[in-house]
């Protein structure tokens, strides 16, 4: 008897605030305004399961979704996906329409057609407990019926008339069909609480998407993940006038997964470093599986140079900025292991010393510091992170700082060169003794430690 099944996961390539979870929230907000309020708790998006997503209404399918990302236009690197997408709305009595979304433009439906059935049959993939697309190839060629299922396949519409939507639109697409969902109703928003609801909806969406990687890393029984239109209202509904903290811890954590994806897509696209792609995709993830506050805190932990205790705008300004999260990337490039345990630092088990990676990108052989002196900022640098109180609890288990260029012995050497001010009372003093004497050291430093 087959384990087959037409169910599948792309959770192992996506992971965060990526394309494809974008994609799902576009389609999702163009459904959602073209249906009335009363009709919304009847539908809903399903993520991972029946396709990459699909929109339901009850417990009909009407319409599925392959989400493609890639930076070519060879026909064969989309071939599993067409055939996929034919297959399955066979499966369902060619009752739904079935989408390829992709982020360049690609062949007309009329040419990929002729390309589709000039191919050979595509090789069965290694997955047993998944239909492959040599499997739908059969099966739509068998049963007579490829020209009326082909007629449900679609290039879906995006604004500006276009069949495709690259990676750095879809922000802007989603803004402006949330203006349009409060234009219909005759409200106006500002640009501002434009953004806020995005940074919302995005949240909501990667809730989802990290609840159904858990279940795979834990290989949990699969089921199916939904989201209702009515929790998408709930958020469509709320005013976001101010900036709330968990707005700010929103934005923080989106910028931080822009950088980090398009990182991943160099290294991807352009190197074909495909380890370091899915080290890096690996870490994504480890760092999406936190909770918005503990997403923070790490935040703070890794940037242990800025005091920010409050999620605020001020702490969206400096944390995780793009020169800094570079500089964090890159060590987590240089050093070839994974993260300790939950937290964000790696241990070197011969002499169980931890490595905390940060976000410090100052760099002593420039010439752009403001300050005439790199001693003197580097010894700035060493009392901001020992005045930094609302790290210490975690700085306790930390040895070693890693930064972008900078080599100190501790800390305490570091901050005396130029001390500010009084030194601590002796009681907070023997209090920080432990982070007194953590060392920081480069990159480079790092790696010929921890890659032995």
């Amino acid at each position: 008897m087959s384990t087959k099944t037409p169910f599948h996961s792309a959770v192992p390539s996506w992971s965060g605030y990526t394309y494809q979870g974008k994609i799902a929230l576009f389609v999702a907000l163009e459904q959602i305004v073209n249906i009335p309020l009363e009709d919304y708790a009847e539908y809903k998006v399903e993520f991972e399961w029946f396709e990459d997503f699909a929109i339901l209404k009850g417990e009909k399918y009407l319409s599925i979704h392959q989400v493609k990302t890639y930076n070519r236009k060879t026909f064969s690197e989309y071939q599993d996906a067409l055939w996929n997408l034919l297959g399955k709305t066979y499966l369902k009595k060619n009752s739904l329409d079935s989408y390829l979304h992709t982020t360049i433009q690609i062949d007309d439906l009329d040419v990929l057609k002729s390309q589709l059935l000039a191919l050979p049959v595509p090789g069965v993939l290694s997955d047993e407990e998944k239909y492959s697309p040599s499997y739908y190839h059969k099966l739509v060629l068998e049963s007579g019926k490829f020209e009326e299922i082909y007629m449900k396949l679609k290039k879906h519409k995006y604004p500006n008339m276009l069949y495709y939507c690259p990676l750095a639109y879809i922000e802007e697409a989603i803004k402006r069909k949330i203006e349009d969902y409060y234009q219909l109703r005759s409200e106006v928003k500002t640009e501002e609480q434009i953004k806020r609801v995005y940074s919302n909806l995005l949240e909501l969406i990667d809730s989802y998407i990290t609840s159904r990687h858990d279940d795979e890393q834990q290989k949990l029984k699969k089921m199916p993940k939904y989201i209702s239109f009515d929790k998408i209202f709930d958020i469509l509904d709320k005013n976001w006038e101010s900036p709330s903290e968990t707005y700010v811890k929103h934005i923080i954590r989106d910028r931080f997964h822009s950088i980090f994806e398009k990182k991943i897509a160099e290294l991807y696209e352009f190197y074909g470093q495909k380890a370091e792609f899915a080290r890096l995709e690996n870490y994504l993830y480890h760092f999406n599986s936190y909770s918005l506050d503990n997403f923070f805190n790490i935040c703070q932990w890794i940037s242990p140079h800025i005091n920010e205790s409050y999620a605020d705008l001020e702490a969206y300004r400096k944390l995780l900025t793009e020169s800094g999260t570079d500089i964090l990337l890159d060590c987590l490039l240089e050093v070839k292991q994974s993260l300790h345990n939950e937290k964000p630092i790696f241990l070197q088990e011969r002499n169980n010393t931890t490595y905390l990676p940060t976000t410090i990108n100052f760099d002593p052989s420039s010439n752009k510091s403001k300050y005439n002196k790199n001693d003197f900022y580097i010894s700035k640098l060493a009392q901001d992170i020992l005045a930094n109180q609302d790290i210490h609890s975690f700085l306790y288990e930390v040895d070693n700082l890693i930064s972008g260029y900078i080599n100190m012995g501790s800390l305490e050497d570091a901050a005396k060169k130029f001390q500010r001010g009084p030194t601590e009372d002796s009681r907070e003093e023997n209090n920080i003794t432990k982070i007194k004497s953590i060392r920081m050291i480069d990159i480079q430093r790092a790696g010929k430690e921890l890659n032995l």
